[in-house]
C-alpha cells in the first residue's frame, strides 16, 4: 500500500509506535543498572537463589525489549503494521513490569532500610516510565499500575501504621503519575 494511502490517524498511530520503540532502547540500560544495584544491595538479606533468579529475569526482560527494538528498527514498518508492533510492545512492557512486581513482593525484606531501598527503586522505575512510554496512555497506565500497585498492596499487608500510610501514598502516587502521563500524551498528540 502506498504511504500516502494511509489516513492521518494511521500515520499518527504509527509515529506514536515509533516513539515508543525509540524511547524503549534508552530504558534498557536504566532498567539493568537499577536491577544490578538492587542485586548488590540485597545480596546479604535475600536468599541467593531468589536474588539471582530475579536478576536473571530482569536481564531476560531487558534482552527481549532490546531485541524487539532492534528488529523493529531493522524493518521498515508501515503504518499498516503499527498495530502489530504496538501489541508486541505492550506484551514486552508487561513482561518487563513483572520484574519490578517481583521486586516489590519477593525481594521485600522486613528491614525498613531495605524496604526504603526497594521503594526508591520501584518509584523511580515508575516515574521514568512517563517520558519513556508517553506515546501510549494504555501502556504507561498498565506499567505504572502493575509496578506500583504490587508495592502498595504489600505495604498494606504489613502490620504497622506507617506501612499503611505508604500504601495510601502509593495510591496517590499512581494517580499523579497517570495524570502526568496523560498530559504528556496529550501534548504529543497535539504536536503530531
Amino acid at each position: 500500500m502506498d504511504k500516502d494511502a494511509y489516513s492521518i490517524e494511521h500515520r499518527i498511530f504509527a509515529e506514536n509506535v515509533k516513539i515508543l520503540y525509540t524511547q524503549a532502547k534508552a530504558a534498557v540500560p536504566g532498567s539493568l543498572l537499577t536491577g544490578i544495584c538492587l542485586f548488590f544491595s540485597l545480596q546479604y538479606v535475600i536468599p541467593e537463589v531468589t536474588l539471582l533468579s530475579w536478576l536473571g529475569f530482569v536481564v531476560f526482560a531487558a534482552f527481549v525489549r532490546y531485541s524487539t527494538c532492534l528488529v523493529y528498527f531493522k524493518r521498515q514498518v508501515s503504518p499498516g503494521q503499527a498495530k502489530y508492533w504496538y501489541a508486541l510492545f505492550f506484551a514486552v512492557t508487561v513482561l518487563g513490569s513483572f520484574s519490578w512486581v517481583l521486586a516489590a513482593t519477593i525481594l521485600l525484606p522486613k528491614d525498613p532500610v531495605y524496604q526504603v531501598l526497594i521503594a526508591f527503586a520501584i518509584t523511580s522505575i515508575a516515574a521514568i516510565s512517563i517520558p519513556l512510554f508517553a506515546a501510549s496512555r494504555l501502556i504507561n497506565t498498565v506499567f505504572i499500575v502493575l509496578v506500583l500497585s504490587s508495592f502498595g498492596i504489600n505495604m498494606f499487608l504489613q502490620d504497622t501504621v506507617p506501612h499503611h500510610f505508604i500504601a495510601i501514598f502509593t495510591v496517590i502516587y499512581i494517580a499523579v503519575l497517570i495524570l502526568s502521563s496523560y498530559r504528556i500524551n496529550s501534548e504529543i498528540r497535539a504536536t503530531l
